[in-house]
């Protein structure tokens, strides 16, 4: 097949397979029912009030905890509308990483693109269509995974490394990829247009991190003196950077619908930087945050403002949080013997997809349902 990222091949497996008449490479899923058990979480809800943290109430949901098949390692990487969960994991059989998804009605489905010796996952739309990378002798290609187990594959033209990261709903991708110097550079692909790299002006390293319907895109770039700054490309490819006050590190990595960015940046106070979340609206106002007790990392919006991220406490070990659109902070840690819990994405209905890690730190995953 050659380079599947360059030309015309590109642009036409991308179209066939968003309009569901690719016919893939024969390559298969393999579907099982998921071992799992539902456990319930105590949570407790703080409600920050001219900053200062005080419970207000104390509340149950339905925790899910899961493993793929036969997995040493599970871990989720974001969960869409309809509660269909992406990951990935590692067997006992080697050391490579398989992709797989998680139904709403619990059955599992593993998968690897042809060839792959190493497959990551690293979003799902609400269609299903998947994307992510896997690694090939000669580097790491992009993918998408259609609702029916088809493949396609790509790569940006003259790259070592492809790697997308996040697939709207219009199965517009964004990513990045590294050059022969080993620099990193941004890309977006459209069905209509193929692949268009870019790069933030001033950079030394183009980082996408999420796509919205909208065909917005943010992420973070690094400068000629190593400090990262946020980003936001919108579909015409207009560039704007943005620090929240005090920052000397920004990193955004998600957006919703309705243009709200959120991420996490850090500050210094002269000896550590202490590290808080954000959330950007379109009209370029920050509300900042912390989750009491620790350094908030951010890591997913959802379409009514509700961020799912960690925090670590110090003494090193992570929590989980939702942070809800009024301000409320939810912490949790399940079950007995957890060292270190994600919340990883969540979405429109407030379904959380994350892991934990056990006494031996092992990874599993979880759903938290509201």
């Amino acid at each position: 097949m050659g380079r599947e990222g360059d030309g015309i091949r590109m642009k036409l497996s991308l179209r066939v397979l968003l309009h569901e008449t690719f016919n893939g490479f024969g390559a298969r899923s393999t579907v099982i029912g998921d071992k799992e058990k539902s456990v319930r979480a105590f949570v407790t809800l703080l409600d920050v009030v001219l900053g200062v943290a005080a419970v207000v109430a104390a509340s149950t949901r339905t925790v899910t905890t899961f493993s793929a098949p036969g997995a040493i390692q599970t871990e989720t990487v974001g969960i869409n509308a309809q509660g269909a969960i992406v990951g990935f994991y590692k067997d006992a059989s080697s050391t490579a990483f398989h992709g797989f998804v998680r139904d709403n009605s619990g059955s599992i489905t593993t998968f690897d693109p042809p060839g792959s010796m190493n497959t990551l996952p690293t979003g799902i739309n609400g269609a299903g269509v998947i994307t992510g990378h896997y690694l090939r002798p000669n580097g790491y290609r992009g993918f998408l995974r259609n609702a029916n187990g088809q493949f396609a594959t790509f790569r940006v033209a003259g790259s070592t490394n492809t790697y997308p990261q996040s697939v709207n709903s219009y199965g517009v991708i964004a990513g990045g990829y590294t050059d022969l110097s080993n620099v990193f550079h941004g890309f977006v692909v459209d069905h209509s247009t193929g692949i268009t790299p870019f790069d933030v002006t001033g950079s030394v390293s183009t980082v996408p991190v999420a796509v919205n319907d909208s065909g917005v895109i943010v992420g973070y770039y690094q400068d000629a003196n190593s400090i990262a700054h946020g980003f936001i490309r919108d579909r015409n490819g207009t560039v704007t950077t943005f620090d929240p006050p005090g920052s000397i590190n920004t990193w955004a990595v998600s957006i919703n619908f309705n243009g709200l960015v959120a991420g996490y940046y850090d500050t210094s106070n002269g000896v550590n930087p202490h590290r808080h979340g954000f959330i950007r609206d379109q009209t370029g106002l920050f509300t900042t945050f912390d989750v009491p007790g620790g350094n908030s990392v951010v890591y997913s919006v959802n379409l009514r403002g509700a961020v799912s991220g960690a925090y670590y406490d110090t003494n090193n070990f992570w929590h989980a949080f939702v942070r809800y659109p009024h301000g409320g902070i939810a912490t949790f840690d399940f079950p007995p013997g957890t060292t270190n819990s994600w919340a990883i994405s969540i979405n429109s209905h407030g379904a959380v997809a994350g892991y934990y890690q056990d006494a031996n730190f092992i990874d599993y995953g979880f759903e938290w349902q509201p």
